[in-house]
Formats: C-alpha cells, structure tokens, sequence
C-alpha cells in the first residue's frame, strides 16, 4: 500500500501506519449499530475533528453528505513523506487490502503535533496549528509503525 501511497502523493513514504476510527472499534465491540453515528448524527469522522473541517472530511470519507454506514472507511492509512501528511481510505479486497481514495492531504508544517496515548488500543490524535484535530485508534499490531511515524513526525 506505501507504493500506491507513494503514487498518490508523488513523493517517497517515509512512514505509515493503518489507523482506525474509536467510534467503529466502540460499535464493532457493541455490535448493535448499523450505522456509526453518536446520537446528535454526527459521524465519528466529523465529531473528531470537529467544526467545519470535520464535516469536509467526514463527507469525503463516508462518500457523501447524507448519513451512511462508514464500513470500510472507518480503517485510515495515514501516510508521512518529507513535506505531507496524508489520509486514505481502505478497502478490504478478498486476499488484500488496497487504497481505495486519498481523503485529504496536508503540508506537514500544518501538524503542530502528535499525541499517543498508550494502551491495547493507542489513542492517536494529530492536532494542527488552525487549532483542529483528528482522534484515531491505533492496534497493538501496529503500534511499531506508530514509533515510527511519531519519531519522523517530532524530528520535523
């Protein structure tokens, strides 16, 4: 996937890690929601982020403007190259999976920071400098391509 990354954003990977949505983990653990939505009818993409931009990115991500299932969509692969920061959609093929669209992509002067917090599933949120910020999960399985991405991300 860091080819087609690669292809995409014509610049070299340096780093990337499969991120998931904490409102999907929450309503797989459940089972009961069909659709990944909080009450108020927010997406998890567009509660994340929050304001605007969040209602953009939760568009994109969920394929249009009007509530619907985010299935695949709710798996990221987040992508760093020496001067962007990228977000694609995933999809799940019968024996692997692929980058379905890019979603957004920023300068990486744009990042302010990375938080992790640690845990079984680690709590990822990339806050910008415009003052938004995207909450992610990320699995035990990929928590080294996590130190990875995070170490290329605070040497600047």
């Amino acid at each position: 996937m860091e080819k087609q990354a690669s292809e995409h954003i014509k610049e070299d990977v340096l780093a990337s890690v499969r991120l998931e949505c904490p409102q999907l983990i929450r309503n797989m653990i459940s089972s009961s929601a069909s659709e990944y939505y909080d009450s108020s009818g927010s997406s998890c993409v567009e509660k994340s982020i929050g304001g605007i931009a969040g209602k953009i990115f939760s568009s994109l991500a969920t394929g249009s403007s009007q509530k619907s299932s985010l299935g695949a969509g709710g798996v990221y692969l987040v992508v760093v190259s020496p001067t962007k920061l990228a977000f694609f959609s995933i999809k799940h093929g019968l024996v692997k999976s692929y980058i379905s669209e890019m979603i957004v992509k920023f300068p990486r002067s744009d990042l302010k920071r990375l938080e992790v917090k640690k845990g079984y599933m680690s709590k990822v949120q990339f806050l910008f400098k415009d003052g938004t910020s995207l909450e992610l999960m990320c699995s035990r399985i990929m928590r080294g391509k996590l130190n990875k991405m995070e170490q290329i991300l605070s040497e600047g």
